[in-house]
């Protein structure tokens, strides 16, 4: 079973702000899980978690 996504914390900024329009998106498309969201975007399932949290690039 998937963990629940922590809370973000809605400071303003423009990679917070980016991490909270992508969870709206996968609320609105159904909340598929990262996996298939990865494997279709051609990404690791691995990376799109991060970019919800909105961590950084390395």
């Amino acid at each position: 079973m998937p963990r629940a996504e922590r809370p973000l914390d809605l400071d303003g900024g423009p990679l917070t702000c980016f991490a909270a329009d992508l969870r709206r998106l996968r609320e609105k498309a159904g909340g598929p899980p990262y996996r298939t969201m990865a494997k279709q975007a051609h990404y690791s399932s691995t990376t799109r978690p991060a970019d919800a949290r909105s961590r950084a690039w390395a």
